[in-house]
């Protein structure tokens, strides 16, 4: 949720000012949201269609990633002024990035929280995304465009392991349910049922 606010951030304080003119700024931004808008919808049907939502997740942030590290290496700024399809890469890549990541961070808050809190669940998501979105204005703000790139690239790698941790280690995105207990933890829950009906019988 964090990575996305920020990303959000970059999206739209970071890119815009790499376009000098003010009528190819607004004709970039124009058709990266309507490609967005097609995209999204037709990558949330895609994920509940599958009910595979990790490998859509992890495009979305290898994505942006990648159009990053070009902006570090090859497309350094200041860009091209004449070369649009640059632009227009950069603002549909990264903007539906963060399209499908606000459909999926929906889906799999819906997953976990849907029977239980989820007006708590979906507050919390506007908190962090408000907060986090903040911050990516601060860094942009107070920080180089260099180092702005390097934190979004750190905060993917960090996201994304936690993504992965998380669906394999405690509980899948797809579907909310807990990964398999070891065997010492399948124990623990008996030999605490045991005691429990122990003691009752000896009362």
């Amino acid at each position: 949720m964090v990575y996305y606010g920020v990303q959000q951030s970059f999206l739209y304080a970071g890119l815009p000012p790499l376009i000098k003119d003010k009528t190819g700024k607004y004709f970039v931004f124009a058709v990266a949201n309507i490609v967005n808008t097609i995209r999204a919808i037709a990558f949330g049907k895609l994920s509940d269609r599958l009910c595979r939502r990790l490998p859509v997740c992890i495009w979305s942030l290898l994505l942006p990633t990648a159009l990053y590290a070009l902006l570090l290496t090859i497309w350094k700024p200041p860009l091209d002024q004449q070369n649009i399809y640059i632009f227009l890469a950069l603002a549909t890549g990264v903007g539906m990035s963060n399209a499908i990541l606000s459909i999926e961070l929906g889906a799999i808050l819906g997953t976990f929280f849907g029977q239980m809190r989820p007006s708590d669940a979906f507050a919390n998501f506007k908190i962090f995304h408000a907060g986090s979105s903040a911050l990516g204005f601060l860094l942009l703000n107070y920080f180089s465009f260099r180092v702005s790139l390097l934190t979004l690239i750190s905060m993917m790698i960090v996201s994304l392991t936690t993504l992965i941790i998380c669906h394999y280690g405690f509980s899948s995105i797809d579907t909310g349910a807990k990964a398999p207990m070891t065997a010492e933890e399948a124990e623990s829950p008996l030999q605490t049922e045991l005691a429990t009906n122990t003691t009752k019988e000896i009362l």
